[in-house]
C-alpha cells in the first residue's frame, strides 16, 4: 500500500497542496463540497422555518378570515337564490355559477373539515354529487395518479387503504410503508432477477464502505468514549462529541467522521493509503449526491406541508407567501363588504345587478 505523506487538512498550505496527487486533491475537494452543501441546507432550513412562521402568524389568519367570509357569502347568496320567484331563469343561471365559483375557491383555500355542514349541503344541492362523494372522487384520482407515477418507476403499490381524511404526515408514512420491496420492475422481472453486473459491483462497494465506516467509527468511539474519562468537564465534552459521532455513523456521514478524526487524531488522517483515499472518495461522492437530493426534497417534508404550495413553481416561496397574504386580506375585505350589502333590504336588487356584470 502506498502511503500518503502529506497532511490532508481541509485547508492545506500551498506547498502541501502542490505535493498532492489528483486523488488526494479530490479528497479535499469533496469534503469542501459537503461543507458547502451542509451550509446550504442549514440556510434553506432557516428560510423554510421563517416562511412557516410567517404563514402561521400572518397567512393562516388571512386565509381563515377569507374562508369565513366566503362561507357567509355562499349562505347569504343561496338564501336569496332559493326564492325562485324573484329571479329570471337567466339570472338564476348566473347566480348558480357565482355560487359554484365561490365553492370552488373555498375548496381550494381550506381543508374540507373546515367547511360548515350548511355549505356542504348547499354544494350537494347545486351539484350532481354529494359533498362526501366529491371528496372521495378527488382522492381516488390523486391515488390513481400516485400509483401510475410509481408504476413508471417499476414499483407496484396499492393505496386503497389510505383515506382522504388522514393528515398529510400519516398519508406519507402509509404510502412509503405500502411499497412492496419485492415489487416487479417495468419489464416484469423481479428486482433480484434483474440485477446487473454494475448493481452487484455497487453492492460490493457498499459492503466495503460500511466496513470502512465501522472501522473509523470504532477508532473514534474508543477515543471519545466518556466512560474512559475521569475528568468531569472533559467527560461532559466527550459525551456531546459521542452523540455527534453516533449520529454521524448512523447516517453514514463520512464528512463529519473525518472532521472529528482530523481534529483529534491528525496523524491517522495524514497517513491514509491510496486505497483508503479512493474508497473515501467514493463514499464522499455518494454523500454529496444524498445531500443534493436531501436539499432538493427538503420543502417536501411533512413539516412544511402548509407552505409547499408557495414553492411549487419557484424557490422564492417566502415572497410568494407575503404577496399571497396581502391578496388574501384584500379579498377578505371585499367579500365582507359584499356580505354587508347582502344583509340589507336592497339585497335582491344588488344580486340582480351583479348578474349583469358577472362573467
Amino acid at each position: 500500500m502506498q502511503k500518503n505523506n502529506h497532511q490532508l487538512a481541509l485547508t492545506p498550505s500551498s506547498d502541501a497542496l502542490s505535493k498532492m496527487d489528483p486523488m488526494q486533491k479530490r479528497f479535499l475537494q469533496l469534503q469542501k463540497k459537503i461543507e458547502n452543501l451542509q451550509k446550504k441546507q442549514i440556510k434553506q432550513e432557516k428560510e423554510l422555518d421563517s416562511c412557516l412562521h410567517f404563514y402561521i402568524n400572518h397567512v393562516l389568519p388571512a386565509e381563515t378570515a377569507l374562508q369565513s367570509a366566503l362561507q357567509d357569502r355562499i349562505v347569504l347568496t343561496y338564501d336569496l337564490y332559493s326564492e325562485k320567484k324573484h329571479f329570471t331563469s337567466k339570472e338564476r343561471k348566473f347566480i348558480k355559477k357565482m355560487l359554484l365559483d365561490d365553492l370552488d375557491l373555498l375548496f381550494n383555500l381550506c381543508d374540507s373539515s373546515l367547511i360548515s355542514a350548511q355549505v356542504q349541503e348547499i354544494f350537494s344541492k347545486l351539484s350532481d354529487v354529494s359533498f362526501d362523494q366529491m371528496l372521495a372522487n378527488e382522492w381516488d384520482d390523486v391515488k390513481k395518479e400516485i400509483e401510475a407515477n410509481l408504476k413508471e418507476e417499476g414499483i407496484d403499490i396499492d393505496l386503497s387503504g389510505i383515506d382522504f381524511s388522514m393528515d398529510p404526515e400519516t398519508i406519507y408514512e402509509k404510502i412509503f410503508s405500502s411499497i412492496d420491496p419485492s415489487a416487479k420492475t417495468a419489464t416484469g422481472e423481479s428486482k433480484t432477477q434483474s440485477k446487473t453486473k454494475k448493481q452487484k459491483e455497487l453492492e460490493a462497494l457498499k459492503q466495503l464502505q460500511d466496513k470502512s465506516l465501522s472501522s473509523l467509527y470504532k477508532k473514534l468511539a474508543k477515543h471519545f468514549h466518556p466512560d474512559l474519562e475521569h475528568d468531569a468537564q472533559k467527560k461532559e465534552e466527550k459525551e456531546k462529541v459521542m452523540k455527534k459521532l453516533i449520529s454521524a455513523y448512523k447516517s453514514q456521514d463520512l464528512y463529519t467522521l473525518l472532521q472529528l478524526e482530523t481534529q483529534t487524531l491528525p496523524s491517522s488522517c495524514s497517513s491514509l493509503c491510496q486505497e483508503e483515499i479512493k474508497l473515501y472518495n467514493k463514499i464522499l461522492e455518494n454523500q454529496i449526491q444524498s445531500l443534493k437530493q436531501s436539499n432538493n426534497d427538503l420543502v417536501l417534508s411533512p413539516k412544511y406541508a402548509q407552505i409547499q404550495k408557495f414553492y411549487r413553481e419557484s424557490q422564492m416561496g417566502f415572497y410568494i407567501a407575503q404577496a399571497a397574504c396581502i391578496e388574501l386580506n384584500e379579498d377578505a375585505c371585499i367579500v365582507k363588504k359584499w356580505n354587508e350589502k347582502l344583509k340589507t333590504k336592497d339585497a335582491l336588487r344588488i344580486l340582480k345587478n351583479a348578474t349583469l356584470n358577472y362573467d
